[in-house]
């Protein structure tokens, strides 16, 4: 028999007793079974000896010696190792029910190491439902029965869920027994102190350090400890450095496997350091098909609640909403991870930006729960969305109290950036309905004097409020260095807004045309973002209207472009990729070229750059 027609053999075998040990737990020794289970066995043990045959986990578990052996080590517990082998396949549901087999099963005490297995596959399956076992092994850790890579994982567990009383405590085991952990264990120590300090900065001064010397030092080329050192760099301001780290661990990460802690950490360092597209990107490509096919509950729903706030920062409302829901529908009672803050944030501030009050005040009632006051990505996102919603429902004391507060925590927490939140621009537009101008300018100076990398939404939305400050003339030129800064960054709504202070600008100087035209593109970026308050507040005429023109209009620009080439050009003028743009309407990426190479030749345009301005002027009145 040759060597394929051998593994498809063992493949077979493998599979009969995947099924065989399915029955056996739904129906025990019955006769039937037996009689299966005893002519698998002569089976495997004529196979034992073909080429091809399968070494490891299962051979410990299904020793060739006696006729279905692996049935009767099952009957007596397994040791989890029918589980391992299920695992050795990504069989998690397979793998778990395995091993609840053999724990049913046996007569003696189970092994916490057992215990800890099965929590773990439940992780992988509900996250929710280990939640009842978070005491029991909180014990086993103090009184010191947890340890190695089971007390890592908990470690980790406890961090991400907002449960920190006892990480400290865990993380001080984990470095006195360092000699236990593997180097990949160790790596992964390494990014998981720095992810508690991160993500709960009052833990930071408590937290052991971690020990690297020279014969246990992770490999350079190890995810965990990249991931790490990006949020080192992050907070020591090391930009550049940071944002190549981050990559670099997206771009060595397999999609198609579940990606690991390490991936989240990059996408949070890529996010406040504004990198919002690229953020959008990566998380599209680990969300391959739509949010619902990538990973356990749990990893799909930090994805989605990191994909929401970057295109809430990107002007992209309708995604930032659907994939905040998405998030915070995904949380199961009683889970608490500190992307459920950043979820309810970003939902609150999409809905009130798109005029959908009832619902962010519905959401803010919601409220975070207490542990997520210590977790950066809680509290803070929570306040400045609800501080958001008091500037645009107009209860300015109220909003400039969250601002500064949340102000206050970044700043006490060591992790003042814009990229996080820009508190002192939101702070800032309060103050000048105020009619305090003198501070709204101190507040954007000291923003404008913080490092960015690269074309900044913060910075550029810092130059728009500053100029609010300043005589006519140098409004001007401040709104047009705005202008190309968030056109730069890809940041659509901000870049409506600052269309908009031009136009009432040019009316000011007395250039009417130059007005009309620039607040209609302010209005048609708007439009397209469904800020619909914002297009309210240009056109309080067209409220709710459509963006085709009336029958006294004349149209020009894009009104001569097909449906199709309108769809695509519209998308690019909001900064998707072509990819991106591909994904959305279900066409390759060289039909959305050929239809953008035809909409520039008939926009009279050379760049993608250009086109917001262009596909603005689809309405121009002959009145």
């Amino acid at each position: 028999m040759n060597t394929a027609k051998n593994t498809a053999l063992h493949h077979t075998l493998a599979e009969l007793r995947r099924c065989l040990v399915l029955l056996h737990a739904k129906h025990g020794n019955h006769a039937v079974i037996q009689r299966l289970a005893n002519g698998l066995g002569r089976l495997e043990i004529d196979a034992a000896d073909l080429p091809g045959a399968r070494r490891g986990p299962a051979d410990e578990v299904l020793p060739n010696a006696t006729p279905a052996p692996w049935l009767h080590v099952v009957q007596q517990g397994a040791d989890g190792e029918v589980a391992k082998w299920a695992l050795l396949d990504d069989q998690v549901e397979d793998a778990l029910e395995y091993l609840e087999l053999a724990i049913r099963d046996r007569t003696d005490e189970v092994p916490f190491e057992l215990t800890m297995m099965l929590v773990r596959l439940r992780f992988r399956l509900s996250p929710a439902s280990v939640l009842q076992q978070v005491p029991a092994l909180a014990e086993a850790m103090r009184e010191g029965r947890l340890h190695g890579r089971g007390l890592l994982w908990f470690v980790r567990f406890l961090v991400l869920n907002g449960r920190v009383d006892d990480v400290a405590a865990g993380l001080t085991r984990l470095v006195e027994r360092m000699d236990e952990l593997d180097e990949h264990s160790v790596a992964e120590l390494m990014s998981t102190r720095m992810w508690a300090a991160y993500s709960h900065p009052d833990l930071a001064r408590v937290l052991p350090s971690v020990p690297i010397g020279s014969d246990r030092s992770p490999v350079d080329v190890d995810a965990p400890v990249r991931a790490a050192t990006a949020l080192a760099d992050l907070v020591g301001r090391e930009l550049d450095d940071a944002a190549e780290d981050a990559e670099r661990v997206l771009k060595e990460a397999d999609p198609v496997e579940r990606p690991g802690e390490a991936v989240r950490e990059a996408l949070h360092t890529l996010l406040h350091l504004e990198k919002f597209h690229r953020v959008k990107s990566w998380c599209d490509t680990f969300l391959t098909d739509g949010p619902e096919s990538s990973g356990p509950p749990d990893w799909r729903r930090e994805l989605a609640a990191i994909r929401a706030q970057a295109a809430l920062r990107t002007g992209d409302l309708p995604a930032a909403r659907e994939y905040a829901r998405f998030a915070l529908e995904r949380t199961a009672s009683g889970t608490s991870g500190a992307d459920i803050g950043m979820a309810l944030g970003t939902l609150v501030q999409a809905s009130t930006a798109m005029g959908k009050l009832t619902e962010a005040t519905e959401t803010l009632a919601l409220g975070v729960p207490q542990n997520l006051y210590r977790a950066q990505h809680g509290l803070q996102h929570y306040l400045f969305a609800k501080a958001c919603h008091h500037l645009a429902t107009r209860q300015l004391p109220e909003a400039l109290n969250d601002f500064l507060s949340c102000g206050e925590l970044m700043v006490a927490w060591k992790v003042d950036s814009p990229g996080i939140l820009p508190w002192r621009t939101g702070a800032a537009e309060v103050y000048l309905l105020l009619g305090n101008q003198a501070k709204a300018r101190e507040l954007v100076d000291e923003q404008l004097a913080l490092p960015v990398a690269g074309p900044s939404l913060s910075h550029g939305t810092a130059l728009r409020i500053k100029a609010a400050t300043v005589r006519p003339r140098r409004r001007s030129q401040l709104l047009h260095q705005a202008l190309d800064e968030l056109q730069a960054a890809g940041g659509q709504l901000e870049v409506a807004r600052v269309m908009a202070d031009l136009s009432r600008l040019h009316h000011e100087l007395g250039e009417r045309g130059r007005a009309r035209v620039t607040i209609r593109r302010a209005w048609w970026l708007a439009k397209a973002c469904q800020a619909e308050p914002l297009c309210d507040e240009l056109f309080p005429d067209r409220s709710r209207a459509a963006s085709r023109p009336e029958a006294n209009e004349v149209e020009v620009g894009p009104a001569a472009l097909s449906d199709a080439e309108r769809r695509v050009a519209e998308l690019a003028a909001l900064g998707h990729t072509n990819r991106e743009i591909a994904n959305k309407l279900y066409v390759t990426t060289s039909t959305v070229e050929q239809h953008l190479t035809k909409a520039y030749r008939k926009l009279k345009v050379t760049h993608r750059r250009s086109l917001p301005a262009v596909m603005s002027n689809d309405v121009i009145s002959t009145a």
